[in-house]
């Protein structure tokens, strides 16, 4: 099978390997897309979402205290209330966990690829696939 050389990268790419890759990336931005649309309001994923919006609410929610400098000042200062450990780890992990497509289906990806193909260098390509066809879905989703 010929090799197709791409850039100067220390692994070359068949044409086989590189049609893989190409319909791997179209059915994990696919699978990412639908898992989107399986989480919108009255549908069966919707819970997850609902849950995760929830967590980051929590996190990042504000509330008015009074410390002692603050008193003395006469102004109220603003902070962060006190939050459960594993509440801010899954606000930080919320976009991966679901609530951004880009961000969901890029782990599906590396966790695709490395089952099928170990851990090298083409998992970049393959990333990229993904990114470029989540990107003509949403595109295509915005001119509806």
């Amino acid at each position: 099978m010929p090799k197709l050389q791409i850039g100067n990268m220390l692994q070359s790419i068949d044409l086989t390997t590189m049609l893989l890759l190409f319909l791997l990336g179209i059915a994990i931005a696919m699978l990412g897309e639908a898992f989107q649309q399986f989480m919108k309001p009255g549908q069966i994923f919707n819970w997850w979402a609902i849950w995760l919006e929830k967590m980051v609410e929590k996190a990042t929610e504000t509330r008015q205290i009074k410390d002692y400098k603050s008193w003395c000042d006469g102004k109220w200062k603003y902070k962060s209330g006190p939050q459960i450990w594993y509440v801010k780890l899954i606000a930080k992990l919320a976009k991966p966990l679901g609530l951004c497509p880009y961000c969901n289906s890029t782990w599906l990806a590396i966790i695709f690829f490395v089952i099928y193909f170990g851990i090298n260098w083409n998992i970049f390509l393959l990333i990229g696939m993904v990114w470029f066809f989540i990107y003509l879905i949403e595109k295509s989703k915005n001119k509806k």
